[in-house]
């Protein structure tokens, strides 16, 4: 029977996505498409008279691991059903008999249900079928943003975790991720506790958008309690009509580049919460809320190779090369296919046509492999044995991951990268990744240390394609200015295993110059803030193996500034016990006006409430939920120009204007 075998084909599609997605944090199509062939699988189950129970558009997604501890949930956990158009807004908003609606943004992480009594976390578990969840409690208690709430406060509230955006830049400085939504989903449920509160949780925050057991009235106001407490609540606007609902979902959609986190929608709940139950639920849905999704645009296009990279961390990443296409106003010629496992999940080929979005537009993600289309000699694609820059071998470093290695120290594809990064983090301006694999292949800059010996190569760096004598003066410049960099910022260049630009200031503050960091033990590591067995031993490994050491040497001939004399020993602005929150576009970048405050003693927080000191916003007129709340608490908001002047930083003034 056709029908029979379109529903079967199409139901093992659908579980196979929903698998992919929920346990594996890994999408095989988009969600538009997932809903679309949802809905043509409800009505074949319909056409068929598959008992409700049995129908698999009945059940949920499911997080769950099979040996996992489940915790069943008060109140269930259901996903919200999605709409992508006007016309299912509208006859949304008459289904549920219109009145005042909240919009708030729709944050793509996972969700999690956290208890607390006398302020105290003391359970947080996940979404998992809806019915039942996980526990993450041993992670949770490092997440900062869950942590922080009034010693009064006892009872559940509901959210979303996620990577900020510049956490997640951190964190995926190697390629490993796809996305923040895989990352963060495999990260919450991480086995190694320490590893988690040192290499994850600083980057991780909680947004929380209900209370199930409110003694509110209407959801508005339930946010404005979460705010009071504390709490990171989404961007959120009432609206009293299906235009103005509208109005507030693109409005959202203009505003989201500047959150700190991604959002892939927005959220319209009914705002009186007594209502709620009277409008009831269908089988997975509850009728008083409801989703729009932002789409993605998705772009066919077909894989010319797979190639294999190699990071400074020895990974090797697969990526597929693409016959370039422009998406969302940038061309798209890369996808990172990650491991051997992800390419053989998806039975991705050379040859292969393919659908591309930018997942969180950020991260090209492939979709939808056209397999209909594919050439009849095709063949799987399997990994090199061997690296494809030195020739070592490749190994598995955990039986327990797929991801693959090249452990040759002194494979020059690690060399480049380490290079780059270490540019990158003492911003010495000009050795774009295009510059220095040229200097790399005219064998003028295989390692750091050829950094400070690229001035005797003047005439070899002339002959170069547009390389000139201005470009080599610029350069060299850029190479002398950076020997005053900030003893955390070459830190953090050194491209030591787990040490990022934040673990580099914690270690900065702690041993104040090299010798004393060089020279640590592994215990006085461990000892650090944040720093826990694992980030010491590889910090302590680092410092003694023969070519880093010669490396410092060299950098402490060059004049390399070594010690931790910065800013923060000549601020002449005492902000101590001051706490700002930062919202909106700025000129200069976030981590300046960050690293400014902390070196006066201030503190840079996520939300805005009754113990803010200051909001800093270049647009004081707007109507985000920061602005308005900061206004009606009396918080003072500063432009940045106001910021760095309350401050005395002269230089940074001068950067802002244009000097």
């Amino acid at each position: 029977m056709k029908i029979k075998r379109e529903y079967l084909e199409l139901r093992d599609l659908l579980i196979k996505c929903s698998n992919s997605y929920y346990k594996d944090s890994v999408s095989l199509i988009s969600d538009y498409e997932f809903d679309m062939k949802m809905k043509e699988l409800e009505k074949l189950e319909t056409e068929l008279q598959i008992p409700l129970k049995e129908r698999f558009s009945y059940k949920v997604g499911n997080d769950l691991v099979e040996d996992g501890t489940k915790i069943k949930h008060e109140t269930p956990m259901l996903s919200l059903a999605n709409t992508y158009n006007k016309d299912d807004v509208t006859k949304w908003y008459e289904d549920i008999g219109g009145g005042d609606v909240v919009v708030e943004a729709k944050i793509d992480g996972a969700s999690f249900s956290a208890t607390y009594k006398d302020g105290k976390l003391v359970k947080c578990v996940t979404r998992g079928d809806g019915e039942y969840g996980e526990s993450i409690l041993e992670n949770a208690i490092y997440i900062k943003s869950l942590n922080n709430l009034p010693d009064l406060f006892t009872g559940e509230i509901r959210g979303e975790l996620v990577f900020t955006k510049e956490g997640f830049k951190e964190l995926n400085k190697d390629g490993k991720f796809s996305n923040p939504r895989n990352a963060l989903s495999g990260s919450i449920k991480m086995l190694d506790h320490e590893l988690f509160k040192n290499e994850r949780a600083p980057y991780i925050i909680a947004v929380c958008y209900w209370l199930p057991k409110t003694t509110a009235s209407t959801q508005y106001k339930d946010l404005q309690y979460l705010e009071s407490l504390g709490l990171i609540v989404p961007h959120y606007e009432k609206a009293s009509s299906a235009d103005k609902m509208m109005d507030a979902i693109f409005n959202i959609e203009n505003i989201k580049k500047t959150l700190d986190y991604e959002i892939d929608g927005a959220v319209m709940k009914l705002d009186d919460q007594s209502k709620w139950n009277e409008l009831g639920y269908t089988s997975h849905n509850p009728r008083f809320a409801t989703c729009y999704k932002y789409k993605q645009e998705a772009v066919k296009t077909k894989i010319n190779d797979i190639t294999i990279q190699i990071g400074r961390t020895g990974k090797a990443t697969a990526v597929a090369e693409l016959e370039p296409v422009e998406i969302d106003g940038s061309i798209v010629s890369r996808v990172t296919l990650n491991n051997p496992e992800y390419i053989k999940a998806n039975d991705i080929r050379i040859g292969d046509y393919v659908d591309v979005i930018k997942s969180a537009c950020i991260i090209p993600l492939i979709t939808k492999v056209y397999k209909d289309e594919r050439s009849w000699d095709s063949t799987e694609y399997h990994y090199p044995k061997v690296c494809p820059v030195c020739g070592k071998k490749l190994v598995k470093l955990n039986e327990e991951h797929s991801d693959i290695y090249c452990v040759n120290e002194e494979c020059q594809a690690r060399q480049v990268d380490r290079i780059i990064n270490y540019c990158n983090s003492l911003d010495i301006q000009g050795f774009a990744e295009v510059v220095v694999e040229k200097l790399h292949s005219a064998n003028l800059l295989n390692r750091i240390d050829d950094l400070y010996d690229l001035h005797n190569h003047k005439p070899e760096f002339c002959t170069l394609e547009r390389c000139g004598e201005k470009q080599f003066n610029n350069l060299i410049n850029e190479i002398e200015k950076s020997k005053s960099a900030s003893f955390d910022k070459l830190i953090a260049g050194l491209g030591i295993p787990n040490v990022g630009p934040k673990m580099a200031k914690t270690l900065a503050k702690k041993f104040l110059n090299m010798k004393a960091l060089e020279g640590a033990t592994q215990q006085e590591l461990e000892w650090t803030e944040d720093c826990g067995p694992i980030t010491a031993e590889a910090i302590y490994k680092w410092f003694r193996q023969p070519a880093n050491k010669n490396l410092l040497r060299l950098l402490e001939s060059e004049g390399q500034n070594m010690s931790c004399e910065t800013v923060e020993d000549k601020a002449s602005v005492d902000l101590s016990g001051k706490t700002f929150c930062i919202t909106g576009a700025l000129s200069l970048t976030r981590e300046k006006y960050i690293d400014l405050i902390e070196a006066c003693g201030g503190k840079v927080v996520g939300s805005v409430s009754k113990k803010l000191s200051y909001l800093i916003t270049n647009d004081k007129t707007t109507g985000t939920t920061k602005n308005l709340k900061a206004k009606e608490l009396g918080i003072p908001i500063l432009s940045e120009k106001e910021l760095l002047k309350l401050c005395d930083a002269i230089t940074l003034l001068k950067e802002l204007e244009g000097e």
